[in-house]
Formats: C-alpha cells, structure tokens, sequence
C-alpha cells in the first residue's frame, strides 16, 4: 500500500546535531536549537521526542502557567487532586520538582518548543526547570532581555539543509503525491 509520511520518524541531513543532541542527553546537558524561522528546529524536536518517547514535548512556553499544566499532566495525570484548586505556578513548580521521575545519574527529558516566547518574568521558572530536567528547545534567536537563560545552555546553530538533503526530504514528502513535472516541483520548492 502507499506510504504516508511520517516526518517525526524520519531526519533528512541533520544527523550529526541529532547525534550531537544524544550525547548532551546522555551528559545531562541542556541543548538550545537556533535558527530562522522554517529552517527545521520544531522537526528535529519532534524526532528527538520520537526517539525517547519518555520526554515531555511542550510546543511553547507561553504562557507559563499552560506549560507547567502540561508538564504535570504528562507527568502526573491526578496531579488535580492533589493540589488545591487553582494552585499557583510556584505550587505547581514545586509539585513537579518533588515528583519528576528520576533515573539514577540521569534528568528526566522536556522539550519545549519557541522558547524565545518565554516571558522575562518567567525565566527563574525555566531556570528552576533547568535544575531538575534536561531541557532540549529552539529559539529563533538569543535576546538579550533572556540573557542568564542562553548560558545554560549548549548552543547549536541550524544552517539550511544541504542540497542533498532538501531532495531526499522532497522526495519522501511527496511520495504519494501525483506530481506532473517532478523536476519543477523540486527547483521552485529549493
């Protein structure tokens, strides 16, 4: 039968920062993705949350008290009972550092997407995060107004896909597709 793409499940010329991704996991380093917008930031997220599917994958970190709701209902789905109505997001920060699942010498994994969203108030927030998770994210770029944020991180620089790549990629997406003229396709999409 046909194929349907699955992008999550698949990496088009980005192997060596998805390596280089691994061995920060495996180093409980946090890992910041930077790059324009398109370039594939969002995708290598979504394949790192594919190959560890422990990993909590948030798609943004705005507004904060949304993303400590999310990390709680992936960590702790009656978290609701536990804690009084409507808790505060430092209750619930501290709900979750008192309850992330732990493996010996290594952090439980999150990911957050567009994290260049995160409000400067919220930074410590993150920063707390940061002491009890490894944290792989993407921004676009590096604001100073987020400054005691980018230094904790290992920061890796997205350059557009190699001409190679940007055809396998084409190709794999297409696949199932009824394309007339194939080439043309291809150099207007590069």
């Amino acid at each position: 039968g046909p194929v349907i793409p699955a992008p999550e499940e698949v990496i088009f010329g980005r192997e060596s920062i998805v390596e280089d991704i691994k061995d920060n996991l495996n180093k409980n380093q946090p890992v910041l993705l930077i790059g324009p917008l398109g370039i594939g930031k969002t995708h290598i997220l979504k394949y790192i949350s594919h190959l560890y599917p422990e990993a909590i994958f948030i798609d943004s970190p705005a507004p904060i008290k949304l993303l400590l709701t999310q990390v709680l209902d992936k960590l702790k789905p009656d978290w609701k009972k536990q804690l009084l109505a409507r808790p505060s997001t430092k209750e619930m920060l501290d709900f979750i550092v008192r309850n992330r699942p732990g493996k010996p010498r290594q952090s439980p994994i999150l990911i957050i997407d567009n994290l260049g969203r995160i409000k400067v108030n919220d930074a410590d927030m993150l920063i707390r995060l940061l002491d009890n998770f490894t944290i792989i994210t993407a921004a676009e770029d590096t604001p100073d107004r987020l400054k005691q944020l980018w230094y904790k991180f290992k920061q890796i620089k997205l350059d557009n896909l190699s001409h190679e790549a940007s055809h396998k990629l084409i190709k794999y997406l297409t696949q199932n597709m009824a394309v007339s003229d194939y080439e043309m396709l291809e150099t207007r999409v590069i």
